[in-house]
């Protein structure tokens, strides 16, 4: 018989790649030696600001701390003008008081809320009188010719009757002349508000000065019509 021809598997054949420990990586290459001192001396210049920027900077701290320290004595001087406000302004209308006026009791008020005040008195007592005239104003009596040629007996007959009574907005003190204009008190408050960015007030008077009929005398201030 016949033998059997045996198919037989080759066996796997293996690669085995050898590698030479010798072997050297190639070197990089190295830029321009012109190239290398362009940046050697792009390096100092930049080096020398920083050093310049570092000086300065340490002189700046220098002066500030030296400014803090000689400013110290002023700061117990100083203070905030938002304290004195209470003071500069007026009681009436709370605001920036530009033109003060002091009365007799010691009160001082705005020109503008006084003339106010004293008018609301004025009618309340023409309200109540209402055949009273002021010395300002022509009475029916002084049409008199004999009481016009004598200014002094004219206004002893006015005085005789009922005067009206004004008086302090706060402690209700009877005010019997003029207010008087604290130019004092008036410097400081525009010290002050200007200080603090305020812009001082036209000048806007409430009583412009103007001449009545026949004898009747000019009225020159804002209170010439009440006292």
């Amino acid at each position: 018989s016949k033998k059997r021809k045996q198919h037989v598997v080759p066996e796997p054949q293996e690669w085995i790649e050898i590698f030479s420990s010798d072997e050297e990586t190639q070197p990089q290459k190295l830029p321009p030696r012109d190239q290398v001192k362009d940046l050697q001396r792009e390096l100092r210049k930049r080096s020398s600001k920083l050093a310049t920027v570092k000086a300065e900077l340490e002189r700046a701290r220098k002066e500030i701390s030296e400014l803090k320290q000689a400013s110290k004595p002023f700061k117990k001087g100083l203070f905030d003008a938002a304290q004195l406000e209470d003071h500069i302004n007026c009681e009436i209308c709370t605001s920036t008081n530009w033109t003060p006026y002091m009365l007799t009791c010691g009160h001082t008020y705005c020109m503008k809320c006084l003339v106010e005040w004293f008018h609301t008195c004025l009618v309340q007592h023409m309200a109540a009188h209402p055949t009273w005239r002021s010395t300002n104003q022509p009475a029916y009596h002084l049409l008199n010719p004999r009481m016009r040629a004598h200014p002094y007996i004219a206004s002893l007959v006015v005085a005789q009757g009922p005067q009206p009574e004004f008086s302090c907005p706060t402690c209700r003190a009877a005010v019997t002349t003029k207010p008087i204009e604290d130019y004092s008190l008036k410097a400081v408050i525009h010290e002050v508000a200007t200080s603090s960015g305020e812009a001082s007030p036209k000048k806007d008077p409430v009583v412009a000065k103007r001449r009545g009929k026949g004898k009747a005398k000019a009225v020159e201030g804002p209170f010439d019509i009440f006292f």
